[in-house]
This record gives C-alpha cells, structure tokens and sequence, in this order.
C-alpha cells in the first residue's frame, strides 16, 4: 500500500505519526493540519489544502484518552521541556514542565490539572475551534480560565458545566453594564478569585499560535 503524503509538508505520513482525515478524504499530518487551522481560520471547518471543499469532519485525536487530545492540540514541547524556572540559588529548574502550565513544572507552579479530569477542558478546547467568533487571544484566555475553574470547583464534571460557569459571569457582567465581557479579562479571573497567566506565557502562545 502507497505511502499517504502530507501536502502541506510535503513529507510522508508513517505509521507511527498521527494522521487526520478531512471530510472531502484527503489526510494531512494532525500537527500540519492543527498549524494551517490555528493560523489560517483557528476552526477545524476549514477549506481544505488541497481542494478547498469545507471540511465539515471533526473527531479527537485520541478518542480514548482526552489527555492525549488535549497534548496534540499544545505545542509538540508542552510537557517534554524543563521548566523555565529558576531554583533558590539562581540554577535553571531540571524539572519538566506540566502540560497547559506556563512551562512550569508542578512546584513553581502547583495549579496542576489531574489526568483523570481532562475531559471538560478537552471538549472544551475544541469546542472553541469549531468556530472562528474569537480572536486567539481570546480563545487561550478561556481556555486558561477553564482549566482553573476545573481545578477549583468539584462540580465541573462536563462541558455543559464549564459553560455554565461562563454563563453566570456573563449575566451579571452585563447586569453591571460589562458589555466586554471577554476583553475584560482582570474581571473574568477575579469574579471567580482565579490568577491571571503570565503575560510571557500569553504573548508567547499568541505570537506562535500554540498553546503551551
């Protein structure tokens, strides 16, 4: 059997690389087809390379394993990196960094989100790449925001969950007369007494299109 070719790379698509099928039938290398998404239209109902039909197919990497999905959708060193860290006597942390931690390990940053709880942030990270009504910016935002919520409240146990707690943020930011209520994001993490990100970290995935 032929060897498929990622176009957008112009390289192979092996076995042991992850692939992703488009609806019209062509397939891309998943971390070729994340990097045209999230710098072209940040939506995976995207005209395709090849043949510029919309793609109207959409399914998780891993299927199985939310963690894995939510890590091929990171920056492919999210997690494999040391921490950017310092320790007491000014030495570079020899720790690896946490995936979605700022490029933190577990100590100089301790807001670690446990394996077994990644399922709403998967879906909820995808689902803020169904449709392109956000800037990026706006979008690794929430996605942080959503991470922390998790962390903090036990009864997050879903997507609808997460939305929830959006959705309450939002009522009373409009009954405050918060029309921004996304752009205001000091008020979005200190409505629910959540910090706010590094600014490196923010620029950082904003500049490169990632998330880290």
């Amino acid at each position: 059997m032929e060897t498929p070719i990622c176009t957008i790379c112009i390289d192979n698509i092996e076995d042991h690389q992850l692939p992703y099928k488009l609806s019209c039938g062509h397939i891309f290398h998943f971390t070729c087809f994340k990097k045209y998404v999230l710098h072209k239209t940040q939506t995976f109902f995207t005209d395709c390379p090849n043949c510029k039909q919309l793609n109207t197919h959409f399914e998780y990497p891993f299927p199985d394993d939310y963690y894995k999905s939510v890590k091929a959708l990171c920056n492919s060193q999210a997690g494999k990196v040391r921490c950017v860290c310092k320790t007491k006597s000014g030495k570079m942390c020899k720790k690896k960094s946490h995936l979605l931690n700022y490029g933190m390990c577990h100590i100089h940053n301790k807001d670690i989100l446990p394996k077994e709880k990644y399922e709403p942030l998967c879906k909820f990270a995808y689902h803020l790449l169904h449709f392109d009504q956000r800037t990026w910016t706006t979008k690794v935002f929430l996605l942080d925001v959503a991470k922390k919520l998790i962390i903090k409240f036990d009864d997050i146990k879903n997507l609808e969950d997460i939305y929830r707690y959006l959705f309450i943020y939002i009522a009373d930011a409009k009954k405050r007369g918060i029309t921004n209520y996304y752009k205001e994001r000091g008020i979005l993490y200190s409505y629910y007494d959540l910090d706010i990100p590094p600014k490196e970290w923010i620029d950082f995935c904003v500049e490169k299109r990632v998330l880290f």
